[in-house]
């Protein structure tokens, strides 16, 4: 019973510190777009069209790995951005993800999506 209560005891902080971990990437992303789209962070071409990945409305871990695809060629590779997406991506597992997009939006409706799509992330770690 006490190794039970020592294992029960040690996986619950692992556990939450790895939800911690995921929500302040989250929130390091919606900050970087905020900048972005206020024009006091990375200076980007807000006219540009990008494949639009979020077309279905449908957000989830997958979604944000696509945006860094996506952004890929469109934006500088050294881009704190582009680095804080690949992060997320690798740090949830889903570093593995293609861009099949049909449609194209303006790179500011893709930031204010992909912000989106992080508060709904964000909001779904906290309940």
């Amino acid at each position: 019973m006490r190794t039970f209560l020592l294992l029960v005891l040690t996986l619950v902080p692992v556990t939450e510190s790895r939800l911690k971990t995921e929500e302040i990437l989250l929130m390091e992303i919606m900050q970087s777009v905020n900048g972005i789209l206020n024009g006091k962070g990375e200076k980007m071409d807000l006219d540009q069209f990008i494949p639009d990945i979020y077309q279905k409305g449908h957000y989830s871990k997958k979604t944000l790995c696509q945006a860094g695809m996506a952004l890929k060629g469109k934006i500088p590779s050294k881009s704190h951005l582009q680095r804080q997406l690949n992060a997320y991506a690798a740090y949830t597992g889903t570093r593995n993800c293609s861009v099949s997009a049909s449609e194209e939006c303006t790179m500011k409706e893709f930031l204010e999506k992909t912000k989106a799509c992080c508060h709904y992330l964000y909001s779904a770690q906290r309940t």
